[in-house]
């Protein structure tokens, strides 16, 4: 459940920045407005009563004393300076009171934020629940205030921390791997069948995230797209000692991170994960003992292999996306796109705004080259870069290098089969009941070899592959739109240098972890089994463990 926090806290980092202690050369406000001070939440609805039939113009202090009310230029949005803060129009129009109302909310959304940087997730979960109804109660009030859309975005992602759905399956998962403890394929299938009561435990998590969480999700990209479509808005906050400013620089990281979220959801919730023999899940335990390319399977192991192998073959239905889901399915790429976009047009605000001097004075981060910048412009401008190169890997073909082979991959090809594995698979023939019928075959349906043949050691899997398992699509969907039968065995081969090694340490309490390792190239980012390191590593290779 901490996921959805974090998911929240990322959505208003800046929000804690308010409390930050950093070096920054922040503004202190000018003179804070007592009544919001000393109201609390419950004072909410009262001063949204208030008429604002006198309070429609807001006023400062002039030195002389007079009232006067300040404009000024914010980019594209004119800002107005109420009791020490730039207000936004966006957040102006809607009257002094709505304006109360927000500083009192704001307010306790900053002890919210502290809750959760202190690291007391109750006292955030209690605080929370409080926090979205206040904001509720403003965007009521006032639909189109920018505030009150983006605190009720980040305060209704945060309360996912008190879903009962949410929380009781975290409490199920959490029982069985931290308090039973998952040890072996008995212990899995026991958890799976207790966790599938009523439904599936697949389902079950499927429908938890479609129902409880997309449709927090989906409301919070309506009100953060509403947010960008001001512009230039900028928001900024008080906890009566510091002020720190938001703006595009930071919602386009929150837009990004929800578009993300999204795409992943939507992939979490289309597959066809089911693994279920009529509701039954024993059928895994027959797996114990398989040793590949040892010895012939026991007559379980086979009952076990010809589940799987229906699972995956032309009928099954393992991987292949639910007709209701197929739509989104392939607009994930569209969703992935999005997500890069915003992030990136983030980064390219800040590193624009970095160029004009005071215009960061009161920013979360500062992108610049000083001794105060928290983030070089060069590393903007890389993170910029990397960005790029993931949009046009998203948008269409794109070349890879992997050990010493280059060749195109198009991603999105991926999520135009709905079909599973099953396009993906070699020709082959079976009669769906006896491992013993499965059978390797060319294009024409003459048998190449046994499935068997691969599983008892008399063949050699990936050596003795080519030319007895033929891919039907080399491909693969056009993810690799330039592969042939040669390309495909190539790839598998280089594959196969790659070699993760589980070994055991010690941790600070002197319990044995197991751990994997791998070797990794430093200067190109490539990893290499502990035989091939040395013959491919060019800058010299190191672990990398976890």
């Amino acid at each position: 459940m901490r996921f959805f926090w974090i998911l929240g806290i990322s959505l208003a980092i800046t929000t804690l920045s308010a409390c930050s202690s950093d070096s920054h050369s922040s503004s202190e406000p000018e003179d804070t407005q007592d009544s919001s001070s000393s109201a609390s939440l419950d004072d909410v609805d009262d001063i949204l009563d208030k008429s604002s039939a006198s309070t429609e113009k807001e006023e400062t202090k002039t030195e002389d004393g007079g009232d006067e009310q300040t404009i000024k230029s914010s980019g594209s949005t004119a800002s107005t300076e109420v009791n020490g803060l730039m207000r936004s129009a966006c957040d102006t129009k809607d009257g002094e009171s709505v304006l109360e109302a927000l500083d009192v909310v704001n307010e306790k959304a900053i002890d919210l934020f502290e809750a959760f940087a202190d690291k007391d997730f109750d006292k955030g979960k209690s605080l929370s629940t409080e926090i979205k109804s206040a904001y509720k109660k403003v965007l009521n009030k006032a639909p189109k205030n920018c505030n009150a859309q983006l605190g009720y975005a980040v305060a209704s992602i945060v309360d996912l921390a008190n879903n009962k759905t949410l929380n009781d399956l975290y409490s199920d998962y959490d029982f069985w791997f931290s308090d039973y403890g998952i040890e072996s394929l008995e212990d899995f299938t026991d958890m799976i069948t207790a966790l599938s009561k009523n439904k599936s435990f697949t389902k079950t998590a499927q429908d938890a995230l479609e129902k409880e969480v997309a449709p927090t999700v989906d409301s919070a990209i309506t009100y953060m797209q509403y947010i960008m479509a001001q512009g230039d808005y900028t928001l900024q906050l008080s906890d009566g000692e510091e002020i720190r400013e938001m703006d595009n620089s930071e919602f386009g990281i929150a837009l990004g991170g929800l578009f993300a979220t999204k795409a992943a959801i939507t992939i979490a919730t289309s597959m066809n994960l089911e693994i279920d023999d009529n509701g039954k899940y024993d059928w895994i335990n027959n797996l114990n003992g398989l040793t590949v390319g040892e010895e012939e399977p026991s007559a379980k192991q086979k009952v076990a292999l010809v589940k799987i192998a229906n699972l995956i073959g032309a009928n099954g239905t393992f991987t292949s996306i639910y007709s209701n889901k197929q739509k989104d399915w392939k607009n994930v790429p569209n969703l992935v796109d999005s997500a890069l976009t915003e992030i990136r047009a983030a980064f390219q605000y800040s590193l624009d705004e970095s160029m004009t001097k005071g215009s960061q004075n009161n920013d979360f981060y500062v992108v610049g080259k000083g001794a105060d910048a928290d983030i070089s412009t060069s590393d903007v401008k890389s993170i910029i870069e990397n960005l790029d190169k993931g949009l046009k890997a998203t948008r269409g073909p794109y070349e890879v290098t992997f050990k010493g082979k280059t060749f195109v991959v198009n991603a999105r090809k991926y999520f135009e089969n709905v079909k599973g594995t099953e396009p993906f698979l070699p020709y082959y023939k079976f009669n769906g009941s006896d491992l013993t019928t499965f059978k390797f075959t060319n294009k024409a349906g003459t048998e190449t070899e046994t499935l068997i043949s691969f599983l008892d050691g008399t063949r050699s899997f990936p050596d003795d592959g080519e030319g007895v398992i033929i891919f039907k699509d080399p491909t693969f969907g056009g993810i690799f739109p330039d592969f042939e039968q040669k390309d495909v065995w190539e790839l598998i081969d280089k594959l196969k240098g790659i070699r993760f090694n589980f070994w055991d340490r010690d941790d600070e309490s002197g319990g044995a972890v197991e751990v994997y390792c791998f070797y990794r190239d430093e200067n190109v980012n490539t990893f290499y089994s502990y035989d091939d390191c040395e013959e491919y590593g060019v800058g010299g290779c190191y672990y990398d463990c976890y």
